[in-house]
């Protein structure tokens, strides 16, 4: 079995002398040096609602706080870790009808994350933003429509399994860059649209489900160039 299960579990991300293991159950701070675990912060049992080994969160950081998003019975949310003792700060469930499909990012000081927007007709690809002090909500601009097969997949709000409802959103200079089901819209930070474009893709109805595995890697920018992983 060629597959590395344990790299799409968790993430490894440096956060100043501590190494952060990530995923959408829980986080551990570890000190690299000795190789010990300095905290850990997990979902309340009362509350999880996903296995240990869930899928992978690739989290935001500032001097003093960690930002992910992770998965509990009320449904994806947005929460804030303390690094110095992984104490939660705040957590934040998305209101009804959004979908939150990407880890956060730090943009104009406030938090970035992708998602899918269900209404009565539509279903759009939303940039929502997020108070990175609170948690509240400040911010929502549509980005794109998504086609019809969108609505016969929405609400996920459990599955952490891998599945294509998971977006990838990145801060490439002064713009968002973000991926899903094989496109690629890049914006500003309030949500503008500058250019979209759509890869061929194929729905995961017509592959089996065990071959069917998206693709989750954030875009890189390399001397001017978008490298992006899809589906």
């Amino acid at each position: 079995n060629l597959i590395d299960y344990a790299a799409r579990t968790w993430t490894f991300t440096s956060a100043g002398p501590l190494l952060l293991a990530c995923n959408r159950a829980e986080v551990v701070a570890i000190a690299p040096a000795k190789g010990s675990q300095v905290w850990r912060t997990g979902v309340a049992p009362e509350g999880r609602g996903v296995r240990s080994y869930t899928t992978e969160a690739l989290p935001a950081r500032d001097a003093t706080h960690v930002y992910l998003r992770r998965t509990g019975k009320a449904g994806r949310q947005l929460a804030a870790l303390r690094l110095a003792d992984g104490g939660v700060a705040w957590e934040a469930t998305a209101p009804p009808g959004l979908l939150l499909t990407s880890s956060p990012v730090i943009a104009d000081g406030e938090l970035r994350v992708l998602g899918i927007r269900s209404g009565s007709f539509d279903t759009l690809l939303v940039l929502a933003g997020f108070d990175r002090a609170t948690g509240r909500q400040i911010m929502e601009r549509p980005l794109v429509l998504l086609s019809p097969w969108w609505r016969g997949t929405y609400p996920r709000v459990h599955d952490e399994y891998s599945h294509p409802d998971d977006g990838t959103l990145a801060l490439a200079d002064d713009r968002l860059v973000a991926t899903l089901g094989g496109a690629v819209v890049t914006c500003d930070t309030a949500g503008r649209v500058e250019w979209a474009r759509q890869q061929p893709w194929i729905s995961p109805s017509a592959a089996s489900p065990l071959n069917y595995v998206p693709a989750r890697l954030p875009p890189l920018l390399d001397e001017g160039r978008l490298l992006v992983a899809q589906t």
